[in-house]
């Protein structure tokens, strides 16, 4: 009777352990920060930008959806955007960040350049 005790008290403890990973799953999102100059100066303000993410640092495909932030605040040129493409957008291979901004509410974006290579922070989510 103590072994059979046992063996359901082991059993109870692994399923307690396979729950507790399944509630604690990590999403894709990540925090994005950049720097943002204006001829060589760093720039303060209100900012509506832009991310798209690429398989290839020029041309290539785009993966998942583009993503806006409207009203991004910009304070000494440095900026953090949270940013969700899904977990299937980061399947191992190389992704690179397109990152476009306008003035707040202008809606004249321009892409800024090269696009950003993302290295294993986000893929951390794998």
């Amino acid at each position: 009777m103590e072994c059979s005790a046992a063996v359901r008290l082991c059993l109870l403890v692994q399923l307690a352990f396979v729950c507790v990973s399944a509630v604690r799953a990590q999403s894709a999102a990540f925090m994005y920060q950049g720097s943002l100059n204006n001829g060589g100066a760093a720039v303060t303000g209100t900012y509506d930008m832009r991310f798209r993410l690429f398989d290839a640092v020029a041309a290539g495909g785009q993966i998942a959806a583009t993503i806006t932030s409207t009203g991004v605040q910009v304070n000494g040129g440095v900026f953090t955007v949270p940013l969700d493409f899904g977990a299937s957008a980061f399947s191992g291979d190389d992704r690179f960040l397109e990152v476009a901004v306008s003035p707040a509410g202008q809606n004249n974006f321009t892409v800024l350049a090269p696009r950003q290579k993302l290295m294993s922070i986000p893929y951390s989510i794998r």
